[in-house]
């Protein structure tokens, strides 16, 4: 990559604790740079949360993660350029929002067209929406102080948002991007996501306002960071557990791992999720301080569901958002469309709900309760699921799939660079543009690689 700069000494190792997104990128960049780099993951498969997972029952994988992507993430598309799979992403246009009515009929319309115009609203709520988007404008330009002291359902009662918007887009805006509910995030958290979409607009209309993959996660986001990192040499040990960060004065000295073995390093970067910091950097001077930021970020649920049935819904693009009824299912993708997949000579028809904020199934105590819930919203909104014998199910649950910016969380996400020389944290918790995404993730990833970088020596 252009931007990141070759490390003239190559006697400089660097140890990545975390193999996710944000540790699989550190670690390819900093082989880039040319550190010999030492990569860990306490689990046995690389991915975190973006790894696949076999159904043999049909020829098919699963995906652990969320599948489309916007454009604006730019250093997400960096590593993916890095690794040799940005070709893999391709970019759909017509998302499409079905909107159920009352009496049971659906509205399907353009997403764009819900945002701009709404359709189904009267001349008077069109106008109230206007007045309020210009009210979201002013306070994204100068925010009320109290932002992070009210949830975004509060912030939009206040500008007087119609909720004939917040039924059609808005709330699936906010619970897609942050992968929580409105009456739970701070609407400072949600001021800043509409700032960034402000700010990378030009990035998203160059590589296209959404992505998504055109193969399974572990060939998008995996395969090719391993084969970069052979290439190069550099270690790749799963299965092995960090116990903490050991230092030399001020400046980093290795990691310790929990069977005892001590690893020398010039550089870590800790690329573990909030929930799994604590104990590692107790070392670290200040650490008080990164333990309180990370426990302020709780944990938010994220649910798949593959179904394969016997006829097709007759998806027009990739993508339909569900918007209105009860809430609880709002993406449906297409996987012939997606990633090619082809059971059509067995009868078979893949699609993919993905759930975020899903407290409600994840709560459920069987994956058949699940299944039955997610048929029952498809029936409501496509009538040829009224009578789809489903075939197959595969149920994906991950209840720490992303963390929660609740009220009062405001600055609480941490920079890359630490106190200690040739330590950096990675990982969408920390500060990015981003919410908890794999955009945030990739991001932080570029911004601790150049804080190691900056400090390393080049002779």
């Amino acid at each position: 990559m252009d931007w990141v700069p070759r490390v003239i000494d190559t006697s400089q190792h660097c140890v990545v604790i975390g193999a996710g997104v944000a540790g699989l990128a550190s670690a390819v960049w900093m082989a880039e740079a040319g550190f010999r780099v030492t990569l860990l993951e306490r689990r046995a498969t690389l991915g975190g949360h973006t790894h696949s997972i076999e159904i043999p029952q049909v020829d098919d994988v699963a995906d652990n993660g969320v599948h489309v992507m916007s454009g604006s993430m730019e250093e997400l598309l960096r590593y993916l350029e890095t690794i040799g799979a940005r070709d893999l992403l391709a970019a759909e246009s017509g998302t499409y929002a079905r909107r159920l009515l009352p009496g049971g009929e659906v509205d399907d319309t353009s997403l764009f067209r819900t945002f701009a115009w709404l359709p189904a609203a009267s001349i008077g709520d069109r106008l109230r929406v206007w007045r309020a988007y210009l009210r979201i404008v002013r306070d994204c330009v100068r925010p009320p102080g109290d932002l992070d002291a009210v949830t975004a359902r509060e912030w939009l009662d206040r500008i007087g948002m119609p909720k004939v918007a917040r039924d059609t887009w808005i709330d699936f805006l906010i619970i897609g991007a942050h992968n929580e509910k409105p009456d739970l995030i701070s609407a400072s958290a949600f001021r800043n996501l509409l700032v960034t979409m402000a700010r990378r607009g030009r990035g998203a209309a160059r590589n296209g306002t959404l992505l998504y993959s055109t193969v399974d996660f572990t060939s998008l986001f995996v395969t090719g960071a391993e084969k970069v990192l052979a290439n190069h040499g550099c270690e790749v040990r799963g299965r092995a557990g960090v116990k903490s960060i050991v230092l030399h004065g001020n400046a980093v000295s290795g990691v310790s791992l929990t069977d005892g073995e001590f690893i020398p390093a010039d550089a870590v970067i800790c690329a573990v999720p909030p929930w799994a910091v604590e104990g590692l950097l107790d070392a670290v001077p200040g650490h008080e301080q990164l333990y309180s930021a990370a426990a302020k970020l709780v944990p938010a649920p994220l649910v798949s569901v593959y179904l394969y049935l016997n006829r097709s819904l007759g998806l027009t693009t990739i993508l339909d958002a569900l918007v209105g009824g009860e809430g609880v299912v709002e993406q449906v993708f297409d996987r012939q469309k997606m990633v090619g997949y082809d059971g059509s000579e067995r009868g078979l028809y893949s699609y993919e709900i993905t759930v975020s904020a899903a407290y409600e199934l994840n709560s459920l105590s069987s994956s058949g309760e699940i299944i039955e819930t997610c048929m029952r919203f498809l029936r409501n909104y496509y009538p040829a699921a009224r009578d789809a014998e489903l075939v197959h199910a595969k149920v994906v649950r991950m209840p720490r799939a992303t963390y929660s910016e609740r009220p009062g969380t405001a600055g609480a996400r941490p920079p890359q660079r630490t106190s200690v020389r040739g330590l950096a944290l990675a990982g969408d918790w920390t500060a990015t543009d981003f919410p908890s995404t794999i955009g945030g993730a990739a991001q932080s990833a570029e911004l601790a690689t150049r804080v190691i970088l900056d400090q390393a020596p080049v002779g």
